[in-house]
């Protein structure tokens, strides 16, 4: 509005303004449909330095406008300025309304362990000298994890609790708590306390320093037994030579992101996510932090070997194209073996040496038939991957908030906006 408004009141190359211009033109035009030139110059005795007629009075008329003009140009100046000077004011109260630490723990079934993890974090937490703030998910929890959340609430202004509609899963609810937090830095651990939190302050220290990410990276992992152990070092051994993104060996998603970062893994609209790979496709500067990671406080794991084989495909399916590659070639191998086999068949016929048998017959078609199926699945993989992702579904629901005023219940807009709403809340 501003920048039109000044645009009509800018002058031309005669020194006149656009209201001057136009009063002139309406002057001239109705002294001309009034009066001959040359009975006009014999009233005024004078003429315009363009040879136009003047009335008496159009030059102080003329005067009066551009005084009124600079006097609007002025005041529309002066309006700028101050929308201009209350914007940096507001965004400046946003960043100091900040806390300068969010903790991000998804909980599921965790009311045997939840009492402890608040102890342990609050008392972290104290030790900051810091604004913070807890932010406690609970992805459909059968057990009392959500009174307890709501009286944690109550009692320490810092927690806050997020109830989801249903069970989505671990990385969509630690996804609906990034959302919802609005520290300058965010750390993502897990309620079990396999993860110490009282690593926080040598995170700090290492992003103080420059990091954009502070990863934990598992030295030791007490309380697993030796198929776990090897199974996770399989997987990420996997997945790196798999993917040409880096992602560490031997850690989890416990970690310390900037706001930058957060704000970025945020806006991103898989439905099935990959966290900490994703936070490494994101870049910046990360660092590790080695620690040796503990047995779980309390109550029981909740990622059994099926969710765990689950867990992985996300993983691989999301940030590598291998297994389609290798169904590729796995296809051109047997087709190389099926033609090695027809020539067989035409030798053997042309010299009367035919073999009658079925079974190594219907063992070649066996072994054709699961191959096909095995890459008809991987691409099925893929595509409904791809169809879940065109719904254009929410990735969460978010069914209750507690301990929160109104007033800052809205999460600070992110730096770039989500191609898919990452979380709707129902009235």
């Amino acid at each position: 509005m501003v920048s039109s408004r000044l645009r009509q009141i800018t002058r031309d190359a005669s020194g006149r303004c656009d209201t001057c211009r136009r009063e002139y033109q309406r002057e001239r035009d109705s002294r001309s449909a009034a009066t001959p030139p040359s009975a006009a110059i014999a009233a005024t005795g004078r003429s315009s330095p363009r040879g136009e007629n003047l009335q008496p009075g159009a030059t102080a008329r003329g005067r009066d406008t551009c005084v009124t003009a600079r006097r609007n140009r002025h005041a529309i100046f002066a309006k700028a300025r101050r929308e201009t000077s209350k914007s940096i004011t507001l965004s400046a109260m946003t960043v100091v309304c900040r806390p300068a630490v969010s903790v991000v723990a998804p909980c599921f079934d965790e009311e045997d362990v939840l009492p402890l993890f608040l102890s342990r974090v609050g008392g972290v937490l104290d030790s900051l000298g810091a604004t913070s703030e807890l932010i406690l998910v609970d992805d459909g929890s059968k057990d009392r994890t959500w009174e307890i959340i709501e009286k944690a609430a109550v009692e320490d202004p810092r927690v806050v609790g997020v109830r989801l509609m249903r069970n989505h899963g671990h990385q969509l609810a630690l996804t609906a708590g990034l959302s919802v937090c609005r520290g300058e830095r965010a750390l993502i651990i897990d309620a079990d306390l396999q993860d110490p939190p009282e690593l926080l302050p040598e995170m700090m220290a290492l992003m103080d320093d420059g990091a954009d990410v502070v990863y934990g990276q598992r030295r030791r992992r007490a309380g697993e037994g030796v198929l776990k152990r090897a199974t996770a070092a399989l997987f990420y051994r996997v997945i790196g030579r798999m993917t040409d993104v880096d992602i560490p060996c031997d850690t989890g998603d416990f970690r310390l992101i900037t706001r930058r970062v957060l704000d970025l893994l945020v806006a991103m609209p898989e439905h099935h996510r990959f966290v900490r790979g994703m936070v490494s496709w994101i870049g910046g500067k990360q660092v590790p932090l080695v620690y040796d990671r503990d047995v779980r406080a309390a109550g029981e794991s909740k990622y059994p070997f099926a969710k765990m084989l689950r867990f992985a495909a996300d993983a691989i399916t999301s940030f590598s194209m291998v297994p389609l590659r290798l169904s590729v070639l796995l296809g051109w191998v047997m087709a190389a073996i099926g033609f090695a086999a027809a020539i067989n068949s035409i030798r053997g016929a042309i010299l009367g040496q035919t073999v009658p048998g079925w079974s190594s017959l219907m063992a070649a078609i066996g072994l054709l038939t699961g191959v096909q199926f095995l890459m008809l699945g991987i691409i099925g993989a893929y595509l409904g991957r791809l169809y879940d992702q065109s719904k254009g579904r929410p990735l969460f629901l978010i069914r209750d908030m507690v301990g929160r005023t109104e007033e800052s219940a809205t999460p600070a807009e992110p730096a770039s906006q989500p191609a898919i709403p990452p979380a709707q809340v129902p009235s």
